[in-house]
């Protein structure tokens, strides 16, 4: 059954409806939440960049173990608590798209400033500039170890110490902007390698900083375009930047990839192309992008396709059971305390054992993807077996816990708003009472996908 844009576009493009709230259901309400959501600092990362690369070297593991713990139990909140759901779900995606993982010992504190300061802030700017700001942190040049890069015939390559490192060309060539179908070269990547080193980070002042020591003297050659490697500093890189940002191979590769997130996991070559052409008529500016997304039929003649990752799915759950009054203290921060091997927030409606633990279990821990491609898209990469126990496992804990003083018939409507389908209502009829119900709520195809 197809249905009107207004009854899906709060569970297709948001994290669903939550008690107390009006939602949008139009598309000019949620485009106006991405610029008043980038102008709204986020409150999940305790300290900026520049403190924690000070404060690391005194942090052992355990200290390390408790910031990222709390860092990634307030991000889960902090989705939970705003009321910008589609602002919510565009600083995920893009987040991903620029993903920096928590696999290295410093980046266990960066990871959420790297989403705090590079990341959010943009989402509503150019594509250019949220490039810029992404792969230019501190935390990115550490994850892709750009920070040890040194061109081979710079003053410091030429003591034979280091040497270059492609891994930050490769990955914006490959996963930030063209694609890896894309028409370029091995050369194109040693080349762009070339033109970055010197870009590192300054320990002192935990900042990105160009050391010229390290930089490649001489010119270099990307995509047939030839930039003043070593000798301009930022403003040749920037300036590169800028130029696979317009590329038509970007422009392609984000729609494909926006479509793919929020549509279906095989959109159609039409809508592709219609948000390509947005970007490229608008110098790379994401608005217009976002205005295209919502506009174009596949917005809710798809819906249903997509099936919630769980983070997604986990973050939805959780909104049902958040009462108006549980908001504010939702995202506060407090102290974390360790007792045997689980972490709790002393004062919050929702303890780790329902954010950190359940999200681990099902394989979607906050800023812990595997590699620079970020979570997979694809429905079999989330519902299989184990998946699917983990899901039930945690429906169980939410029906015996936060639910369980939610009505069913309140909890129907919270859950789909207009799309409580008369299947499901049958089903719950024949629930074994008010806890199986929820259960089911939560495990039912229709709550499953979007």
């Amino acid at each position: 059954m197809e249905r009107s844009f207004e009854e899906i576009a709060p569970l297709r493009f948001g994290y669903g409806y939550r008690r107390g709230e009006e939602p949008a259901i139009d598309r000019e309400a949620l485009l106006t939440q991405v610029p008043a959501g980038a102008a709204n600092p986020a409150g999940f990362a305790g300290g900026t960049t520049p403190e924690r690369l000070k404060a690391l070297s005194m942090m052992g593991g355990g200290e390390l173990r408790r910031v990222y713990g709390g860092d990634a139990h307030a991000r889960v909140l902090w989705s939970v608590e705003q009321a910008l759901g589609f602002y919510e779900r565009l600083a995920f995606f893009w987040a991903d798209h620029f993903t920096v993982s928590r696999v290295k010992r410093p980046l266990r504190v960066l990871v959420a400033p790297h989403e705090v300061e590079a990341i959010r802030p943009f989402i509503a700017d150019s594509f250019s500039t949220l490039l810029q700001q992404a792969v230019l942190h501190p935390a990115m040049l550490m994850y892709l170890n750009q920070s040890r890069s040194v061109g081979p015939n710079s003053k410091r390559g030429r003591k034979g110490r280091r040497g270059l490192n492609e891994n930050l060309a490769r990955e914006i060539l490959e996963l930030h902007t063209l694609g890896v179908q894309s028409d370029y070269s091995q050369d194109d990547v040693r080349q762009f390698a070339m033109l970055l080193t010197g870009v590192t980070v300054q320990r002192k002042t935990g900042g990105s900083t160009f050391d010229p020591a390290m930089s490649e003297p001489g010119s270099v050659r990307i995509l047939g375009k030839t930039y003043a490697a070593g000798a301009e500093g930022f403003e040749a890189i920037t300036q590169a930047l800028d130029d696979l940002a317009h590329h038509p191979a970007t422009a392609k590769h984000l729609a494909w990839k926006l479509a793919r997130h929020f549509l279906s996991d095989k959109p159609s070559e039409e809508v592709v192309q219609h948000l390509a052409a947005a970007y490229r008529d608008n110098n790379t500016q994401l608005m217009p992008v976002y205005r295209a997304l919502l506009e174009h039929p596949a917005a809710y003649q798809t819906f249903g396709q997509k099936i919630r990752q769980p983070f997604d799915f986990l973050v939805t759950a959780l909104r049902l059971a958040l009462a108006p009054d549980d908001m504010a203290k939702a995202v506060q921060p407090t102290q974390l305390q360790e007792e045997e091997g689980s972490m709790d927030m002393e004062v919050n409606p929702f303890p780790s054992s329902l954010t950190l633990q359940p999200l681990t279990a099902m394989g979607q821990r906050p800023w812990d993807s595997l590699g620079p491609d970020g979570w997979a898209e694809e429905a079999v990469a989330w519902i299989s077996p184990q998946g699917l126990t983990e899901r039930l496992s945690f429906a169980i804990r939410m029906a015996k816990g936060p639910l369980r003083r939610l009505k069913v018939s309140a909890m129907m409507r919270q859950a789909f708003g207009p799309l409580a389908e008369d299947r499901l209502a049958l089903l719950l009829r024949e629930a074994q009472g008010a806890k199986e119900a929820r259960v089911l709520i939560l495990m039912s195809p229709e709550f499953q996908r979007r």
